[in-house]
């Protein structure tokens, strides 16, 4: 591909995968932050550590970025400083639906929002568990729902209010209200390819995001005891 990089600049939840997988489709390498993904708790400390040098080192690797550290922080400051001539993609969502998907993330394995953190946390998300708590200067959950909302929408307003003073390639992209490959496309210059735009990482594909919360499921009866019961409530 292109020497220039993309770089997905949206937070967490708000369609990075499917941009991920998009991006994928159409030829790039991209750095997916997947917690499964060796690089992805190292590319998260070297920003909480400001270690630009080594970041922009990685960026040598891959033609696209997406998800933390590359979205939901500042370094697309530091990115466009670096990497004027690059193109970056905000992807956004409705402020409460992002919220709502951003809990459920956090409490995959325990739906108390107080202890909710140490639980990611045990459970080997200690990387983006520190992250997240950093960038929104929270401890816990409970209590910080309008906290971290306020965060959410400040940051996009702030990206946008940063790109809109710069000569940027910079584009707003938000997958719910529609937003597919040819507003991607058009945005790369690239041919809009026959494959459908991916959705991925939604909560139902996911099996720790149904939070251990299970249907319940009905009892089967003995016909014996169901022959009882009907004569029971006839009589």
């Amino acid at each position: 591909m292109e020497s220039k990089k993309i770089f997905g600049v949206g937070f967490s939840k708000t369609g990075t995968t499917s941009l991920e997988k998009a991006l994928e489709l159409l030829g790039y390498k991209v750095c997916r932050g997947h917690w499964k993904n060796p690089h992805t708790f190292y590319l998260l400390a070297l920003y909480i550590h400001r270690d630009y040098d080594e970041i922009f080192r990685l960026v040598n690797y891959w033609d696209a970025f997406a998800d933390g550290p590359w979205g939901g922080t500042d370094l697309y400051q530091e990115l466009y400083r670096r990497f004027p001539e690059s193109k970056f993609i905000l992807t956004i969502r409705d402020a409460e639906a992002w919220y709502e998907s951003f809990e459920k993330l956090i409490t995959m394995f325990d739906l108390n929002l107080e202890t909710a953190f140490d639980s990611y946390h045990a459970n080997g998300m200690y990387g983006s568990a520190y992250f997240f708590k950093h960038i929104f200067k929270i401890d816990q959950l409970a209590g910080n729902r309008e906290k971290i909302i306020a965060h959410y929408i400040d940051y996009n307003n702030r990206v946008i209010e940063f790109f809109s003073k710069k000569k940027a390639d910079f584009t707003v992209f938000d997958m719910p209200k529609g937003d597919g490959w040819e507003k991607l496309c058009g945005f790369l210059g690239v041919p809009v390819p026959k494959a459908p735009f991916p959705h991925a990482n939604k909560s139902v594909d996911n099996p720790y995001l149904a939070n251990k919360i299970k249907k319940a499921r009905p009892i089967e009866l003995p016909a014996k005891i169901i022959g009882k019961l009907k004569s029971w409530v006839s009589s």
